[in-house]
């Protein structure tokens, strides 16, 4: 949920590197990728305590929890998911981390060289290699920037031109919509709940405002036709506006997710398509947490955020446990978002490090 992603660093991509196709999640002995130039992001990197989970509103009948908590793996040791049909075939996502990915605030701690290069210099630099390299999407997160004050917001946007950060508006358009003619692409524009600007024109009765100011938040990402997900949706009432404006870009034809696992109550999300970051979903499914409903209650994509190293594990060692967890969430159904610094830097393509068997099929 909001504020939970970690700021993105030149750590990730300076991790050892694996020479050619990795067929098995074994140890390979590489040798090191070149540091690549310091404008990409930035260098600091702050722990990351994992947030809270989310309280549960009257969770109905057990039957709607999780059954059992879930047992580890033994060969991976991560922690297994329910069985269940893969509906949707599992695809590896490249994950661009924008707000946070540098502590400057006066550019809305947005780095990856983007005031300097715009967005089509950042897609030509990260995005097209990490495409040519066979990911099958592409995901940015927070597009507009964050402050650091505040949770992600999802009218960003606005709030970079309020900023005076019009560099972060200026192009994207154009930029972005040959690349959403190729490869889906995902804009994560923050959090609905609790956002002054939109909870002051309901609490006026301006619902004219209120719909215009919706549309205007989310129009850059749509009309470069992108698919949109919504942060923080398992904090909302069931029939609250904000379900009510997913519903409507859902209808309207957008591919759209929320964030993270639905809530047991919103059993109106049920089928919808949902991230939830890495330590969150080895948390939530080790120990069984009741706000959660079952697995095979869900029907959407399911998404997870390799947004930390796993437990015990460390950056600087992902060419060996990498495989290793590409392969187990996405023989389990699950699509996995990852920074691409690391196949990019090695010149390894995301499917190859799954190994023998690659891409599991919709069931």
């Amino acid at each position: 949920s909001g504020g939970e992603y970690p700021q993105q660093s030149s750590e990730v991509v300076t991790q050892p590197v694996s020479t050619g196709t990795v067929a098995t999640s074994d140890p390979v002995v590489v040798k090191p990728a070149p540091k690549p130039d310091s404008t990409s992001q930035n260098t600091a990197r702050p722990p990351v305590t994992p947030p809270p989970s989310p309280p549960v509103q009257n969770a109905p009948a057990a039957a709607n929890a999780w059954p059992r908590k879930m047992p580890i793996d033994p060969a991976t040791g991560y922690v297994t998911s329910p069985p269940q049909r893969v509906k949707h075939p599992p695809r590896i996502i490249a994950w661009f981390p924008i707000g946070n990915s540098d502590t400057l605030q006066m550019n809305r701690n947005i780095g990856w060289n983007i005031k300097k290069d715009g967005w089509a210099g950042f897609i030509n630099k990260w995005v097209e290699p990490a495409i040519r390299l066979g990911f099958d999407a592409v995901q940015i997160h927070n597009p507009g920037g964050t402050r650091a004050t505040e949770e992600m917001q999802a009218d960003q946007f606005l709030d970079a031109k309020d900023d005076g950060v019009d560099w972060v508006n200026r192009g994207f358009v154009d930029a972005w919509k040959p690349v959403t003619q190729r490869v889906p692409v995902i804009a994560y524009l923050g959090m609905l709940p609790k956002n002054e600007r939109f909870e002051n024109l309901l609490k006026r009765g301006d619902r004219v405002g209120f719909l215009q100011t919706v549309t205007e938040s989310y129009r850059l990402p749509l009309e470069a036709k992108m698919d949109i997900a919504f942060d923080a949706m398992h904090t909302v009432k069931p029939d609250g506006w904000e379900i009510a404006v997913y519903k409507l870009f859902t209808a309207m034809g957008v591919k759209t997710y929320v964030e993270p696992i639905p809530n047991v109550m919103d059993r109106g999300l049920y089928d919808a398509n949902f991230e939830i970051m890495n330590i969150s979903l080895e948390r939530a499914l080790a120990n069984g947490e009741p706000w959660v409903p079952s697995m095979e209650l869900l029907t959407g994509e399911r998404i997870v955020l390799l947004a930390e190293p796993p437990k015990g594990k460390s950056w600087k060692t992902i060419n060996i446990w990498l495989p290793g967890f590409l392969k187990h969430w996405t023989s389990q159904g699950w699509s996995v978002a990852m920074n691409p610094d690391y196949c990019i830097s090695s010149g390894t393509r995301p499917w190859d490090l799954v190994g023998p068997g690659g891409r599991p099929a919709a069931k």
